[in-house]
């Protein structure tokens, strides 16, 4: 199972109202990485590698987006890490750092078996939910949908 999410933030990470997410990104990253289920999440992203986003996200400076994308063996595994771990309680502070939006901010989506999601991969997938919703194409937790055979 893929994931992205794509959100506006109030500042850069070096700005001070970004501090307190900033501080968290390398815990929160080697938690992850260290998570039952967890297969690869993107290194680092230049601020060029994020012009799909930018594009999607109609013309936020790339500075200004918070962007991640990782790779899990399950929803499951996923879930887990996102609403049971210490993850959690960055997303009921998520609205000091990130500028509200009606759109989703995230997507979830199947992947084949070893094989990694591109930048523009996810993109596209943040503008399908976005403008028809949740699919088997491109889904969140609220509406999930099973893995088709031979992907994760």
């Amino acid at each position: 199972l893929s994931q992205a999410n794509a959100a506006q933030m109030r500042g850069s990470l070096s700005s001070p109202i970004m501090e307190g997410r900033a501080s968290q990104i390398q815990r929160i990253n080697a938690l992850a990485e260290s998570n039952e289920g967890f297969i690869w999440r993107i290194p680092s992203v230049t601020n060029d590698q994020l012009n799909p986003i930018v594009d999607d996200l109609h013309g936020i400076a790339a500075e200004r987006i918070f962007f991640n994308m990782s790779v899990w063996e399950s929803s499951e595994a996923l879930r887990q890490f996102t609403f049971e771990s210490i993850h959690r309680s960055l997303l009921h502070r998520k609205q000091e750092w990130v500028v509200p939006s009606e759109d989703n901010s995230y997507v979830l989506w199947w992947v084949e078996s070893n094989r990694l999601p591109s930048i523009t991969e996810a993109a596209e997938k943040l503008s399908s939910i976005r403008s028809d919703g949740a699919t088997k194409v491109a889904f969140d937790f609220k509406a999930p949908h099973p893995p088709p055979n031979d992907q994760t």
